[in-house]
């Protein structure tokens, strides 16, 4: 497996966190406090499975090291970003229909990761209709 496969299943694992919406959800309550850096470090960049998955890593140490850094640091500008501009986003949206579409979202990942045959661009397919329709009805 090359590199750059490996960081991007790496960094989709990183950023689930921020794909379905806990992110935003976590700064409009003020959860992004100093004091919580080890919490949010822990539960919305590297879960126990994130890290299971970096330590799995094919490649010498060098290539495993540079995709976990790599991966990281896309994911933490990932989180910036997202706790920074989701607050301003939500003012423009419908929260309870981009609530429903981010459950069938998780529930369309969890199908994939159990390897049930559905389209793997699904659970893409269903935040992003959720999003459109979120903006119409709001």
């Amino acid at each position: 497996m090359n590199l750059a496969k490996q960081i991007k299943e790496l960094c989709s694992i990183l950023l689930l966190g921020i794909i379905d919406g806990t992110t935003i959800i976590a700064s409009t309550t003020g959860f992004f406090t100093f004091t919580n850096i080890p919490l949010i470090a822990f539960v919305f960049l590297a879960g126990p499975a994130t890290i299971l998955i970096a330590a799995l890593l094919t490649g010498d140490m060098f290539e495993r090291v540079l995709v976990s850094a790599i991966s990281g640091i896309i994911a933490t500008i990932a989180l910036i970003v997202t706790s920074a501009l989701g607050p301003k986003i939500l003012n423009h949206v419908n929260l309870s229909v981009l609530r429903f579409a981010s459950a069938f979202a998780l529930m369309s990942i969890a199908l994939l990761m159990i390897n049930i045959a559905i389209p793997k661009k699904t659970p893409l397919f269903i935040v992003f209709t959720g999003i459109i329709l979120s903006i119409i009805m709001k």
